[in-house]
């Protein structure tokens, strides 16, 4: 989590960001310079860890991120984040996961997927998966230009 310092007015944009890493390597903290970056703006930041491949498969990383999104929504208050105004970011494959979750809110196979939350208990909550915008940052919009 990157956080604006003191005390800044609430309710925040919130964003979830989803690292880079050709789907099968990387951590959130990848994404630090942005997220203390977006931080120092007054925007509140989760970068993500999700599963990867090669051990797992597709849909798993977006159901993880859009995970991240419900978390978010559903922590809104806690974190002193407007639930009608949370994005997503990601950087290369995580820049195609987050337009995969922010195009297309709500698949069904993203619905019930557990994120872990930051002291280690699962958190599956139900919810609004939508976002306000995806920040993609070269990400990986057409595979075959690569």
């Amino acid at each position: 989590m990157y956080r604006p310092r003191g005390e800044p007015a609430a309710p925040l944009v919130g964003v979830v960001d989803a690292h880079g890493g050709a789907w099968n390597r990387g951590d959130r903290t990848v994404g630090v310079h942005l997220g203390r970056g977006l931080a120092a703006a007054g925007v509140v930041v989760a970068s993500l860890d999700f599963r990867q491949g090669p051990e797992h498969k597709h849909p798993a990383a977006s159901a993880d991120v859009a995970a991240g999104v419900r978390w978010m929504r559903a922590h809104a208050r806690r974190l002193g984040v407007s639930p009608t105004r949370i994005g997503l970011a990601g950087q290369s494959s995580g820049g195609h996961l987050a337009l995969l979750v922010g195009v297309r809110p709500g698949v069904s196979t993203h619905a019930g997927v557990p994120i872990v939350s930051p002291d280690g208990s699962l958190d599956a909550r139900p919810g609004d998966d939508s976002v306000v915008f995806v920040l993609a940052q070269y990400p990986v919009a057409d595979p075959l230009a690569r």
